[in-house]
């Protein structure tokens, strides 16, 4: 896709005005299946302790602070909208006026929609998401019993833009798409995301459906991008909440808040139990290294997370987990499996889900994760004295989001015969990465966040996307096919191991990621099941004011007053469960 950038701009007339529809969306509007799907939604007079009369006194005091727009849009996310609405409690504690913000099933696209085969993409050309009932009343029903004010989106467009959004993305060609613009919004980049999210591919050229669904997406970030518009002028909000900041409606409503100088806060779930991580996206998730390089090194804060990187073998303390728990963790039983002789300098490289690498992670030294595959296997072709070892990320198999875009697919294509010296560990297998990469002397990586804590036991690890790592002073950092070459070549590195003061360093920052930037909520109670993570625990309002959970301050003030988003981990007196870390044998160091 070329990067020609296509500036379509549409008078701001009819845009800065509110719609005099008095449309308020009512539940019993939609008739719903209370046995399925209905489990994740809280109810918030339990958790507030049946004190609702003193909830809504908190909501009145609340009327004339600052402003906070929650743009759940698609309200059907198990995991997302609970949060939303916890955070939206808290800010209201606080002060701030909180506000929801929901797509009522206007959407031509959005992120419920993934697909299988054609028959699937057939039925979402014709006719457009199949879940909008249950993903409009599930928001709803989040929201509702807290008495605020929920916005739809159907309320700030009017009803030639919807003709308009449609014209204007059928007009715009595949080469164009992704840099299009629509009132200074970029929208094309986040349609485009969101089609590859939709097809589980990094790109669509073998998707002949590709275009149409891409013009679904624009036509849907369009007519979001002019009721935002409005939206905004109207209520002036200051500081904007949104999950993840990408793909159509939520990168769309990164751009119109930008635009209208209102914060913008993007969070996501983060692997550790009960955390989220939050960026304040003006600083477009880069951080210095002074935030955390300084930080009071001492053997406890060692012994800690040495303890949590051990435990990420087996997943033990996270509620996001890709590693198989029962897969064999023996080195001789993987070498015999595999084939490979551990006994010769080996190096493994970790892939990204490819999809997922394209959409998350902007390119560096490659254009792509496929040429950065293709490159490095055909130079260890030539380096009889080094085995390279592939481990696919068990995730393209997992997750809500199939990937129908295989690495194992693509180096079977590009190398029909793998040289002899290559081992492959496909995405399914069992076999346990840590177990597998033990006796590895580098890590070679594209962007996955397993550099971190890779790098964190010891293992040198070189980068050459743009991933966590990067630029942190302790990985060797390729900026382009020539650097990477000249990595390679200084392989097998002696000693395989990080030198003390990178070492370090490596810790420090694994430290300052896995418990500093992942953000716990106390009340949150994990549960056991793919759909429903977690509920919320019935903690009362006490358990939402200030000072009653560090988290929920940590991310409240983040929001209102602009501090970093990092929990004081060092700091807080810790409970009794935190230090129940699974140990599993010493790190490489």
């Amino acid at each position: 896709m070329k990067s020609t950038i296509a500036k379509l701009k549409t008078a701001l007339s009819r845009i800065l005005r509110p719609q005099s529809s008095n449309h308020s969306p009512q539940v019993e509007d939609v008739i719903v299946n209370f046995d399925d799907g209905w489990s994740w939604i809280p109810k918030w007079s339990e958790i507030f302790h049946n004190q609702m009369d003193l909830w809504r006194t908190h909501v009145e005091k609340a009327e004339n602070g600052p402003r906070v727009l929650m743009a759940t849009c698609t309200g059907g996310n198990s995991t997302m909208t609970p949060l939303e609405a916890l955070i939206a409690v808290g800010l209201t504690l606080r002060g701030a006026k909180v506000e929801f913000l929901l797509c009522d099933k206007v959407l031509s696209a959005c992120p419920n929609m993934i697909t299988v085969g054609a028959d699937d993409q057939k039925e979402f050309i014709e006719n457009g998401p199949n879940k909008c009932d249950w993903c409009f009343t599930a928001g709803f029903k989040t929201y509702a019993d807290l008495g605020l004010k929920i916005h739809t989106l159907s309320q700030w467009y009017s009803t030639e833009e919807v003709t308009e959004s449609k014209q204007l993305a059928n007009s715009i060609t595949f080469d164009t798409i992704a840099d299009f613009e629509d009132l200074d919004v970029l929208i094309g980049h986040h349609a485009y995301t969101g089609t590859l999210r939709y097809f589980g591919r990094g790109d669509l050229n073998s998707e002949p459906n590709g275009l149409i669904v891409l013009k679904r997406y624009l036509e849907a970030g369009i007519l979001t991008n002019r009721a935002l518009h409005r939206l905004f002028h109207d209520r002036k909000f200051s500081h904007t909440v949104i999950n993840q900041g990408i793909y159509v409606p939520q990168g769309v409503v990164v751009g119109a808040a930008k635009k209208f100088n209102s914060t913008v806060t993007v969070f996501d779930v983060a692997y550790r139990k009960k955390s989220i991580i939050v960026d304040d996206w003006s600083k477009n998730f880069e951080e210095g290294v002074e935030h955390w390089k300084e930080l009071p090194w001492n053997s406890e804060m060692e012994k800690e997370i040495q303890n949590y990187l051990d435990s990420r073998r087996k997943g033990t303390l996270d509620w996001i987990q890709v590693q198989s728990a029962d897969g064999p963790d023996s080195v001789s039983q993987i070498s015999k499996e595999l084939g490979i002789d551990f006994n010769k300098p080996t190096v493994a490289l970790l892939t990204n889900v490819i999809w997922d690498a394209q959409v998350f992670y902007p390119t560096n030294a490659f254009k792509s994760m496929i040429d950065w595959l293709k490159i490095t296997i055909q130079y260890f072709e030539k380096r009889k004295d080094l085995q390279l070892l592939i481990r696919v990320h068990p995730g393209e198999l997992q997750g809500f989001v199939k990937s129908r875009q295989l690495a194992v697919d693509e180096i079977n294509r590009m190398f029909p015969q793998l040289p002899e010296n290559v081992f492959v560990i496909p995405p399914e297998s069992p076999i346990n990465t840590y177990a597998a990469i033990e006796k590895c002397s580098a890590i070679l990586i594209y962007a996955t966040t397993a550099g971190i804590e890779l790098a964190g036991v010891g293992y040198p690890v070189v980068v050459t996307g743009e991933a966590w790592v990067r630029n942190k002073g302790f990985t060797l950092d390729a900026s382009n096919e020539s650097e990477y070459i000249q990595i390679l070549d200084s392989l097998p590195l002696k000693p395989d191991r990080l030198e003390a003061e990178k070492y370090v360093l490596a810790q420090k920052y694994a430290y300052h990621h896995y418990f500093r930037r992942m953000i716990p909520f106390e009340m949150l109670d994990p549960q056991n099941s793919d759909n429903v993570p977690y509920t919320i625990k019935p903690v009362g309002i006490e358990g939402f004011m200030p000072g009653a959970d560090v988290g929920l301050d940590v991310v409240c003030d983040g929001i209102l007053k602009g501090t970093n988003f990092y929990y004081p981990y060092e700091s807080v007196q810790k409970s009794s469960a935190s230090h129940e870390f699974y140990t599993l044998g010493s790190p490489k160091h």
